[in-house]
């Protein structure tokens, strides 16, 4: 009973509002790839987000609050000034699609909305009490509570697929645009459709926008380099205007100066305003100057992107134009005319070696980063170099003197490096598809590539061999000469995702476990020679909007499953790590767990601005990677905050 206790308050810990509240780090870095979208704040400030799950909010000198919401990648992102919360939209892809509201002054989720459908717009209500979210379904437009996430209707009265949703200051009516081709406005008070009026089908970056004198009046869209605006109280197309891959922006809270786009031609890009003046003229022109209206002002030529960089984002933030690349910079400039080309440089630089992965031993910390394997430790200001990452590996294990680098997602090949050696690496075997997981048990190499097959390699023998061969593979553990548990995603309600196999005789068993996919398995070697050696892991249940992650114990001899932690949501990169007898996990992302399984004591370590991908127990402090290449430190017993550090280029920590 005492064991069922100790997981139930763990539950509830999980379940109930994060206590112990992060901070967002500052910084000029941009983000480490794609700028997704981009979003006016208040105070001359604006946000970022990008394919990293970070959010940040940038002040008016550049200095930016840099906060990971999700390990997925972000496409959307919505300001609520009311109360200064963010909603965003984060997504695999594929089968997660979810949207969540965070708020900026605690740096904490509120609620999340998870949904089947492909999500295609969100935003807040004018005053802030309602969340507007849009999916690729028939009446897949949803009302929510925008303090409590509960769901106020679903709007049926609108069934079509819609890419912007828009209220009025009042908050009475909304303006919605379908994919389809119409522009509806909806009484917000009554749950029905006040009017509709068709327009292009299946533009781009719809906009609605206006004048001093005409608020809310216009709307543009792109189309087959086309930019389109309308009468937005009639639907008629007003001006078309003939644009490459242009980039539209005009800013909400500023009705001052008109239609903003970028684009480009061939060689050069160009800033283009349709000025206010013409907007209102163009609403009485005749049907030929729809076609051949006024040429745009051009505002200023510009060059600055590399070769292989392009603009992802725009948008329109008092007098700036704020642009986010494919690399992760964010530009800035003035929409004051120039004559002159004006050469476009990014705001962001790099200020930190990334570190892609730790190892520990005693109270050392080996940090391997894209040119050089280090060795520090808590109380070192810096970092020694102990053998050159000559190739690039982004991944690494303690053997010995030695460590077994290698890449996740490559073909490179694994090997092995000695340290404070200048020898050049020895390669161990080359990967015949791309590489998931490399994992050392003693003095063998079990590895998973293509998510198909599961190699053993003998480091003493160089002896190499398949042991198992399968569909969806995640993770495996070797617990000794001849027993594999094997975690995978299951194929169908019959198959188990967990499965252990004899590698001497072949066999293959399926074992009983509640879920669709397990992965991160860990095994308490400390207790191999004992009946309490037990295996841990990650397991997701999942069914259509609803999804439960949770940490198992499974005990190999009596093939019973227990369940610790539970987390309701999917949560695709939870881990676990086991230094006997403390079981680390991250799962839910907003701290770092550690259960004690002797004493049945939890302790929480509080998550920096990014989130941990992997813990480091050393003698009296824990090291934890997060996913920005940071390391925290903390008091391994308090669970204190130590130090948040960064490893700049010349080898010092920050």
């Amino acid at each position: 009973m005492k064991h069922a206790k100790f997981f139930a308050t763990l539950v509830l810990l999980l379940l109930s509002p994060a206590v112990m509240y992060s901070q967002a780090r500052l910084s000029t870095q941009g983000h480490e790839s794609s700028v997704t979208a981009l979003c006016a704040a208040d105070n001359s400030g604006f946000f970022s987000a990008g394919q990293d799950g970070f959010v940040i909010r940038w002040n008016e000198n550049g200095m930016g609050q840099h906060f990971q919401m999700s390990d997925l990648s972000i496409k959307m992102i919505a300001y609520n000034k009311a109360t200064n919360e963010i909603a965003i939209y984060e997504t695999d892809g594929a089968a997660i699609n979810r949207v969540s509201v965070w708020s900026w002054t605690t740096f904490t989720r509120k609620y999340s909305k998870r949904f089947t459908d492909t999500v295609t717009a969100i935003s807040f209500s004018a005053k802030g009490t309602y969340l507007m979210v849009s999916t690729a379904a028939v009446n897949g437009t949803f009302l929510f509570n925008a303090k409590t996430g509960s769901r106020v209707r679903t709007i049926t009265e609108v069934p079509a697929i819609s890419s912007m949703m828009r209220t009025s200051d009042s908050e009475k009516t909304a303006i919605m645009y379908s994919i389809t081709g119409s522009l509806t406005y909806y009484d917000m008070s009554a749950n029905k459709q006040k009017a509709k009026f068709s327009v292009e089908a299946r533009m781009d970056q719809p906009i609605l926008f206006g004048t001093p004198s005409q608020p809310n009046r216009f709307f543009a869209g792109v189309k087959d380099n086309s930019l389109l605006v309308f009468d937005a109280t009639k639907g008629t197309v007003i001006a078309a205007y003939t644009a490459r891959n242009p980039y539209i922006c005009t800013s909400i809270t500023e009705q001052g100066e008109g239609l903003y786009f970028i684009t480009y031609d061939g060689k050069d890009y160009s800033l283009r305003l349709v000025d206010n003046q013409t907007l209102e003229d163009q609403l009485s022109a005749p049907y030929s100057k729809v076609y051949n209206p006024p040429a745009p002002l051009v505002v200023k030529t510009f060059t600055g992107l590399t070769s292989r960089e392009t603009f992802t984002a725009v948008a329109k933030v008092n007098g700036q134009i704020v642009l986010g690349t494919s690399s992760g910079n964010i530009c800035i400039m003035t929409d004051i005319p120039e004559s002159e080309k004006y050469t476009l440089s990014a705001m962001t630089e790099i200020e930190f070696e990334k570190v892609y992965d730790i190892v520990g031993n005693e109270n050392t910390l080996y940090c391997l980063t894209n040119n050089a394997i280090y060795r520090t430790s808590y109380d070192a200001n810096e970092s020694v170099s102990v053998a050159l990452n000559a190739n690039g590996q982004t991944n690494f294990e303690l053997y010995g003197d030695s460590v077994i680098v290698w890449s996740k997602g490559t073909r490179r090949a694994v090997q092995r490096i000695q340290l404070g050696s200048e020898s050049s690496p020895l390669t161990l075997f080359t990967p015949t598809t791309d590489l998931q997981n490399v994992r050392l048990f003693g003095d063998q190499l079990v590895y998973i590539q293509g998510n198909s097959s599961v190699g053993l390699y003998d480091l003493k023998t160089g002896r190499n061999s398949e042991i198992y061969s399968g569909t969806s593979i995640q993770d495996a553990v070797l617990i000794n000469s001849s027993e594999l548990y094997v975690a995978k995603t299951r194929s169908n309600q019959t198959d188990s995702a967990l499965i252990s196999v004899n590698i001497k005789t072949m066999e293959t068993v399926p074992l009983s476990i509640d879920g669709s996919v397990v992965f991160s398995l860990s095994y308490d070697f400390d207790n191999a020679e004992t009946n309490a050696a037990m295996l841990y892991g990650i397991v997701i249940s999942a069914q259509e909007e609803d999804a439960i992650t949770r940490t198992f114990s499974f005990n190999p001899l009596t093939k019973t499953i227990s369940y610790i932690l539970t987390y309701p949501d999917e949560d695709t990169t939870a881990f676990t790590s086991l230094s006997t007898p403390v079981l680390f996990t991250n799962i839910g992302k907003t701290v770092v767990y550690a259960c004690n399984l002797k004493s049945k004591r939890n302790m929480q370590y509080k998550r920096s601005s990014a989130m941990a991908v992997k813990v480091c127990p050393l003698s009296d402090k824990l090291a934890v990677l997060n996913s920005d290449g940071s390391v925290t430190w903390y008091n391994l017993n308090t669970q204190a905050v130590l130090a948040d550090r960064v490893l700049l280029r010349s080898g010092n920590w920050k």
